[in-house]
């Protein structure tokens, strides 16, 4: 299903506060030595949160995650 950009919708309601948040640091730029930091967590439990959070919305790379950067960005936090 489609929004009227062309977009489509996204599950962004079957995504973690964490699997979340990690994705909003990741889009505004925020580094995953940074990000680890925030969460007061491993790098590779920063990975393992982007790489659910991509499986769930049906993303393969993150550059599909760029592409819908504004629509994730808009999402209120889950």
């Amino acid at each position: 299903m489609s929004d009227s950009a062309g977009q489509r919708n996204l599950p962004l309601s079957t995504l973690t506060n964490s699997e979340h948040e990690t994705l909003r640091c990741i889009l505004e730029g925020v580094s995953a030595v940074d990000i680890a930091s925030k969460f007061s967590c491993s790098l590779k439990d920063v990975a393992a949160l982007k790489d659910e959070a991509l499986r769930k919305l049906g993303f393969e790379t993150q550059i599909e995650l760029f592409q819908h950067k504004a629509q994730i960005l808009r999402a209120p936090g889950t």
